[in-house]
C-alpha cells in the first residue's frame, strides 16, 4: 500500500515541523496559550507536544520538566499580592514578568508569562500607573456612559468636538495596545464626543455598578482581557474613582459635570464585615463545584463582576486576600465550614463567550471586505451572512438548553401551567425526560419566524431575565430577520427566498431610511447593497446579533442571581 505509506510520511513531516517550530517558539519565552492560538490548538495541547518532543529527543520540555510543578492558579494564589503591589507602583507587564524570570528562576517562564497575562488584579493595578493619562480615563467613562443612557452615536462627531490629546490617546490604546481595529476606535471616539454633548444638553448618570456591569460588556466585545496588550480600557471604577474622585464615586462623576445616582453608601462606612468575605468565598466555591470550574483568584474575580451585573456586591479578590491573608486560606476557611456543602451552582456563560466570538468574527469579514478584490469581498459578504447567521443559530439553542435547564422542572411546571399551550406541546414535554428532549431543534427555530426573534423564549424564562430580552430594539429584531432572509438567498438560490427578502427589508426600512432597499432582489443586488458605504449596512445589520447576545448576557446574570438567592 505505498500509496497510504507516503501520506503518512508526508503527514509525520508536516507534524515534526510544526513541532519543531512550537519549540523554538516556547524557548523564546512565549506562552503556550499564545502558541496555541496561532496553530489552532489548545494550550494544554501544546504542553503535552514540548512534553513528547523533550523525552524523544533526550532533552528537558522548555517551560516544563526543568522548573518547579507549578500550576498557573497556584502561582497566583503564592504571588498575586507581590504583583498587585509592583502594579500599583507603576511597573510595567513586561517589567514585572522579567523580575520573576531573574529572581525565581525556579518557575517556568511560560507560568509566570500566562499567569501575569492573566491576573485581573494586575490589569487594574496597570490602569492606575501614570501613563494612563487623565484624558483617557476620562474618555473611557464617557464611552461607558454614552452605552449605558443610550446616547446615539453621531458619525463624525470627534472631529470637531475632541481635543487632540483624547483623539491621541484614546486611539493609541485601543489600536496599538489592546489590538481593537481601527474603525472600531473610530467609532469609540464617536461616542464619547457625543456623549460628552448629550451631557451639556440633558442630565446624564451612571452609579458604580452600572459602570462596572457595562465596562465588563465592552471589553467581552473587544475580546479582552487577553494577553495581547499591556492596557484594557476603559479603566476600572477603582481607577476612575482613585483619579478624579479622591477615592469616591460620586465626587469623580461630579467632576464630569453629570449627576450622582442616590443609593450610594455613606463616606467611611464598612461595606463588608466578616461574615460577607466567608459568604462570598462559600458562595464562589458552590458554584465551581456544580459547574466544574476552577476555584483559582482569576475566576474568582470574574465571578464577583456577574454578581455585582445582578445587584449583588461582593468583596473584591484584593479585599479577600487581605482579609484571609491568603487565597488558600480564604478556600480553607471556606471548605471547613461546609461551603461545598450548600446549594447549587450555574453553568460557566455561554453567551459570552458567544459575544466575543461574533465581535471577532464580524471585525474579521470586514477587514476582509475592505481590502480584498471586488470578487473576493462579494464572496467574503455572502459567506459571512451565512456563517453569522447559522452560528448564531446553532449557539442560541445552547444557550437557551443551559439555561432552562438550570431548574428544568421548574421551567416545565411554569409551562404546562399555561392556558394557552398547544396541545402538542403539552404532550412533549410532559414527557420529557430532559430539556433537549422537550425543546427540539425545529421547535426553537420556529420561535426566530416572529416579529421579535431574537427575544423570543416562549415563557422559558423566568420573568426577570426575560426583561433583559425584551430589552432588543425593534430595528434589531428587523435587522436580523434580513439577515436570516439574506442567508436563505445565498444558501438556496431559489425565486421563494428572495421573495422572502423583500417585506424582510421593507420593514427593517421603515424603522431605518439607511436599509432602503429599491433595487431587485437577487444575490448580485443584496451583495452590492451590503457592500455599499464601505459594508456600513452589514455592520448594522450583523450588531443586531451582537445586541442579541448582550442581551443574552444580561439575562444570564440575572439567572445567576436567583439561583444564588
Amino acid at each position: 500500500m505505498p500509496h497510504i505509506v507516503n501520506f503518512a510520511g508526508v503527514l509525520m513531516a508536516s507534524y515534526q515541523g510544526r513541532n519543531a517550530e512550537i519549540r523554538s517558539m516556547a524557548s523564546e519565552g512565549i506562552t503556550q496559550r499564545e502558541i496555541g492560538r496561532r496553530f489552532g490548538i489548545s494550550g494544554p495541547r501544546v504542553n503535552q507536544i514540548l512534553r513528547q518532543e523533550a523525552s524523544s529527543s533526550g532533552q528537558v520540555a522548555v517551560g516544563t520538566a526543568k522548573y518547579e510543578n507549578l500550576s498557573i492558579d497556584e502561582f497566583l494564589a503564592r504571588h498575586g499580592n507581590t504583583i498587585s503591589l509592583l502594579g500599583r507602583n507603576g511597573h510595567k507587564a513586561s517589567d514585572i514578568k522579567t523580575r520573576f524570570r531573574l529572581l525565581l528562576p525556579e518557575i517556568d517562564p511560560a507560568v509566570i508569562n500566562e499567569g501575569i497575562e492573566r491576573s485581573d488584579e494586575l490589569i487594574d493595578s496597570w490602569e492606575s500607573a501614570p501613563h494612563f493619562s487623565e484624558a483617557l480615563v476620562r474618555a473611557g467613562i464617557w464611552l461607558v456612559v454614552a452605552r449605558v443612557n443610550a446616547v446615539k452615536s453621531e458619525t463624525g462627531i470627534a472631529l470637531t468636538t475632541l481635543d487632540i490629546d483624547t483623539i491621541e490617546s484614546v486611539h493609541r490604546v485601543m489600536t496599538a495596545d489592546m489590538g481593537v481595529p481601527n474603525e472600531r476606535a473610530i467609532m469609540a471616539l464617536d461616542s464619547i464626543a457625543s456623549a460628552i454633548i448629550a451631557s451639556s444638553q440633558t442630565q446624564l448618570s451612571i452609579s458604580l455598578a452600572r459602570y462596572d456591569a457595562e465596562r465588563r460588556v465592552v471589553l467581552a466585545e473587544f475580546g479582552l482581557p487577553s494577553g495581547r496588550g499591556r492596557f484594557v480600557w476603559p479603566p476600572t471604577s477603582q481607577t476612575v474613582r482613585r483619579r478624579l474622585g479622591d477615592g469616591h464615586w460620586s465626587d469623580a462623576i461630579s467632576r464630569l459635570g453629570m449627576t450622582v445616582s442616590p443609593g450610594g453608601r455613606e463616606r467611611g462606612g464598612v461595606l463588608f464585615d466578616a461574615s460577607d468575605y466567608a459568604e462570598a468565598v462559600a458562595d464562589f466555591l458552590v458554584v465551581c463545584a456544580a459547574s466544574g470550574s476552577i476555584d483559582s483568584l482569576d475566576n474568582f474575580s470574574r465571578w464577583v463582576v456577574a454578581e455585582l451585573r445582578a445587584g449583588r456586591r461582593r468583596p473584591s479578590a484584593p479585599a479577600v486576600q487581605r482579609h484571609f491573608r491568603s487565597w488558600t486560606e480564604a478556600r480553607r476557611h471556606a471548605v471547613l465550614n461546609g461551603a461545598t456543602r450548600r446549594g447549587f451552582g450555574i453553568s460557566p456563560s455561554v453567551a459570552a463567550r458567544a459575544l466575543h466570538s461574533a465581535v471577532e468574527e464580524r471585525t474579521h469579514a470586514i477587514e476582509v471586505i475592505r481590502i480584498a478584490s471586488a470578487r473576493a469581498s462579494s464572496r467574503e459578504v455572502s459567506g459571512y451572512v451565512r456563517r453569522a447567521t447559522e452560528e448564531f443559530e446553532i449557539q442560541r439553542r445552547e444557550w437557551i438548553w443551559r439555561v432552562a435547564g438550570r431548574d428544568f422542572e421548574a421551567a416545565r411546571s411554569r409551562q404546562l401551567a399555561r392556558n394557552d399551550l398547544p396541545r402538542r406541546e403539552r404532550a412533549v414535554w410532559g414527557a420529557a425526560t430532559s430539556v433537549r428532549e422537550a425543546l427540539t431543534d425545529r421547535y426553537l427555530d420556529r420561535l426566530l419566524v416572529t416579529d421579535r426573534p431574537l427575544s423570543n423564549t416562549d415563557g422559558w424564562l423566568t420573568g426577570e431575565a426575560q426583561e433583559q430580552m425584551s430589552s432588543i430594539s425593534e430595528q434589531d429584531h428587523a435587522a436580523f430577520a434580513v439577515l436570516r432572509a439574506g442567508r436563505n438567498v445565498f444558501t438556496h438560490h431559489s425565486r421563494e427566498s428572495m421573495g422572502r427578502f423583500r417585506p424582510a427589508v421593507d420593514k427593517l426600512a421603515d424603522l431605518n431610511s439607511e436599509f432602503t432597499f429599491a433595487r431587485p432582489v437577487s444575490e448580485i443586488t443584496i451583495v452590492q447593497w451590503l457592500l455599499a458605504d464601505s459594508a456600513l449596512r452589514l455592520v448594522g445589520m450583523s450588531n443586531s446579533i451582537i445586541a442579541a447576545w448582550r442581551a443574552m448576557l444580561a439575562a444570564e446574570a440575572v439567572l445567576d442571581s436567583e439561583v444564588l438567592t
